[in-house]
């Protein structure tokens, strides 16, 4: 084995270790909806395209001394292997995306202010809204109070995440429509 075929193999080795990590598929069935009250450019998949201001996630991950090699290398691997996926129906309003391996997935009716039903037991309380091309909500995760936005802006879906508590700033994941 020469030197160079050693450096292919350990370099295939680390990016599909990486993708295998980091990306699952929803394991969440497709909704054949026929009663969809609303048509809205929201709806469907988006892959994650970049992620701007990590640093804001400081206070959620409770490192007092939050490396900037966690500031580049996390963001990265989760770039390209994150997906969101909304889904509108009947009433309801369905937000689903994963977090390396672990789904994570949010209801809420969007005919009124009302409370957020998730999958992750860390919720602890949250309310949402619906506005045409816009999503917004506040809740409660770890004791940290958040409040996130989901809107278009030029073509890309941005998800829009202020923790209450943090001077960090607004984080923003950028995703574009998920090409299947």
């Amino acid at each position: 084995m020469t030197k160079w075929f050693f450096l292919f193999l350990l370099s295939l080795t680390l990016v599909l270790g990486i993708r295998y990590f980091s990306f699952s598929f929803p394991p969440i069935e497709d909704n054949n909806c026929a009663e969809n009250t609303i048509e809205s450019k929201l709806d469907g998949y988006w892959d994650l395209n970049r992620i701007d201001n990590f640093s804001g996630l400081e206070p959620f991950f409770e490192i007092n001394n939050f490396s900037i090699i966690l500031n580049r290398l996390l963001p990265s691997l989760l770039s390209k292997s994150q997906l969101l996926r909304i889904d509108f129906c009947n009433d309801e309003i369905t937000i689903s995306y994963n977090y390396f391996r672990k789904w994570i997935q949010f209801n809420f009716s969007f005919l009124q202010n009302t409370e957020i039903k998730s999958s992750d037991s860390l919720l602890i309380s949250g309310y949402a809204t619906y506005e045409p091309e816009l999503i917004k909500g506040s809740f409660s995760v770890k004791g940290i109070d958040i409040k996130q936005e989901i809107y278009l802006d030029g073509g890309e879906l941005i998800r829009s995440i202020d923790l209450q508590d943090s001077n960090k700033g607004i984080i923003k994941f950028y995703y574009r429509k998920y090409e299947q």
